[in-house]
């Protein structure tokens, strides 16, 4: 696992897995499409499994940024179609895992209290 504390840019050949705190209250994926023949037509469309319902299209935009994920496990795909409007065969993904702050349990409130009584 890669745990972050600044930006860095790896290639997906070297990225697959991405962990980070509960205090990592921002992450960015910013993305690009390796087809230069009309680079501004290029499409993309990402998803983050375990937190969107379907594909988003964000049409020539090139990143995705998510805040304060819940503790737990994702997988961030991201898809590009050239100029002619061809998509990639296979999406690239990322995993991805948040941790739970201290106290909560599979993003439950864990609590154990106290009763006294006179």
């Amino acid at each position: 696992m890669l745990k972050l504390t600044t930006s860095v840019t790896p290639t997906p050949e070297l990225l697959h897995d991405l962990d980070l705190s509960f205090r990592d209250s921002v992450v960015t994926f910013r993305f690009a499409a390796l087809d230069f023949t009309a680079p501004a037509e290029n499409r993309y469309a990402y998803r983050l499994e375990g937190f969107d319902a379907g594909w988003t299209d964000a049409g020539n935009g090139r990143q995705a940024t998510y805040t304060n994920l819940d503790g737990g496990k994702y997988v961030f795909r991201v898809r590009a179609a050239n100029s002619d409007g061809r998509w990639s065969d296979l999406p690239v993904s990322v995993n991805l895992h948040v941790s739970s702050p201290p106290g909560l349990r599979g993003g439950r409130e864990f609590f154990m209290g106290w009763h006294l009584s006179a």
